[in-house]
């Protein structure tokens, strides 16, 4: 166990266990206005990546969409959209970009059909102190 304060326990990161898949209704074509892509991040919230993504590419804020925000705890995988003909699949520092194919339309949270999330265990620890873990894991998702 780890701690922020000597003997006091916390989960080191609740980032490790924490996954959030997003499903979506997707209908993907070979051709279309925008370029649909699956995001797999860690440690960046959706806004913050999106922004460095459209600093780094050099493309207008408006040209992404997306489905749903996704904070920067844990490991999420969702949709976005770029209205752009070109392929910009990249890694980059905790995110990878992949693209899945076109639609004529942006992403938007209309074409979300359920997310699933789970918490994995992240360290052992004596039975006894799993009151202090929730409670900390749960100020860390909050």
């Amino acid at each position: 166990m780890s701690g922020d304060k000597p003997g006091r326990p916390a989960i080191k990161s609740i980032s490790e266990g924490f996954v959030v898949e997003e499903r979506a209704a997707l209908r993907l074509r070979p051709r279309g206005q925008h370029r649909v892509y699956l995001l797999k991040k860690s440690h960046w919230n959706t806004l913050d990546l999106i922004r460095f993504l459209s600093r780094s590419l050099s493309l207008p804020l408006d040209k992404f969409s997306y489905g749903g925000k996704k904070d920067r705890h844990g490991l999420t995988y969702q949709f976005i959209a770029i209205r752009d003909q070109a392929d910009f699949s990249r890694e980059g520092k905790e995110f990878v970009l992949e693209s899945r194919g076109f639609m004529d339309r942006p992403m938007s949270p209309d074409l979300i059909t359920r997310f699933f999330s789970s918490l994995s265990p992240i360290e052992y620890a004596p039975l006894s102190m799993l009151p202090q873990l929730v409670n900390r894991a749960y100020v860390a998702l909050n």
